[in-house]
């Protein structure tokens, strides 16, 4: 046996879709008037607490968004301050050995 408690609300047309249905409207969690009208079946606390939560995933999703973006801004700035200090280092050149004997050798 289920306890089935029921909420009174204050009347409204759409209920008995503007008169022409004098018992009132039935819908069930897959009607558009169940999606339309979230308050005649949740508990307003929670509807409060969906857009909460909602809102605060949003706000975690930018956070990560921003992190990223910095986080690429940063590792461009630091690429092409390597590739600047690697064009401005002088590049290193084997020296041509010259002819003849080394000032060593006979030594």
């Amino acid at each position: 046996m289920e306890e089935v408690v029921e909420d009174v609300v204050d009347y409204e047309p759409w209920m008995d879709d503007n008169g022409r249905v004098p018992y009132g409207v039935e819908f069930d969690e897959k009607d558009v008037m169940c999606t339309k009208h979230p308050e005649v079946w949740l508990d307003p606390n929670d509807v409060k607490e969906e857009e909460r939560l909602r809102e605060e995933m949003e706000k975690k999703r930018k956070a990560e968004e921003e992190e990223k973006a910095r986080l690429k801004a940063e590792l461009a700035a630091a690429s092409k301050k390597a590739a600047t200090a690697a064009a401005a280092a002088p590049t290193k050149t084997k020296s041509k050995k010259k002819d003849g004997p080394s000032p060593l050798a006979g030594a």
